[in-house]
């Protein structure tokens, strides 16, 4: 599992942020934050599965990840998305 989070470097020895933990919330804020919706959305939906699993689903992280999730709906326009 741990495994795949590993970000592994480029020829020149640079990590891409895109390879980077894909389970961190701070990646799918900076994608929101560059209007790169989607990604953001599958950051988050990542992150939330991981988080769902350890810590579990009523832990305050879990639960600051799945409000992300909603606002980022809201901001793109999927507000059907946020009411699940």
């Amino acid at each position: 599992m741990y495994r795949e989070l590993l970000p592994l470097p480029t020829a020149d020895g640079l990590f891409l942020l895109s390879d980077i933990d894909y389970g961190h919330p701070a990646l799918g804020v900076a994608r929101w934050l560059q209007k790169r919706y989607d990604e953001a959305e599958a950051l988050y939906l990542k992150t939330l599965k991981l988080q769902r699993r350890v810590p579990g689903d009523e832990h305050p992280d879990t639960l600051e990840s799945v409000d992300s999730l909603i606002e980022l709906y809201k901001t793109c326009g999927k507000p059907e998305l946020a009411e699940q």
